[in-house]
């Protein structure tokens, strides 16, 4: 089943969403995700994903980047199986308002 999620906050220190659950089991599936900035800050931002399962409360995920230190809006995606996907602002100067879209294809 595909997955589609849409996340909006402002941003005004440093702080990570919280994880997006994917569907690991569709191996075929693609991950597609954007960040869209607007404001007047200034940031940096991590897309990271996890291989734990974000849905088991005794397990505390590591996330790993998939992309690091972008500054700007951006789309990437990941083609490989993963349990979960999330944005990390790392530095914010200013205000700024950050939407992370995610959308998983797939049966």
């Amino acid at each position: 089943m595909p997955v589609f999620s849409k996340v909006r906050h402002t941003i005004a220190a440093a702080t990570a969403f919280s994880g997006i659950p994917v569907n690991v089991h569709d191996g075929t599936s693609q991950i597609t995700w954007a960040v869209t900035l607007t404001g007047n800050g200034a940031n940096s931002y991590d897309v990271e994903f996890t291989l734990d399962d974000l849905n088991d409360p005794e397990v505390s995920a590591n996330w790993y980047d998939s992309v690091s230190a972008q500054t700007a809006s951006n789309v990437g995606n990941i083609t490989v199986p993963v349990r979960g996907i999330r944005l990390n602002c790392v530095t914010v100067s200013g205000s700024s308002d950050a939407t992370f879209r995610v959308l998983q294809s797939g049966t």
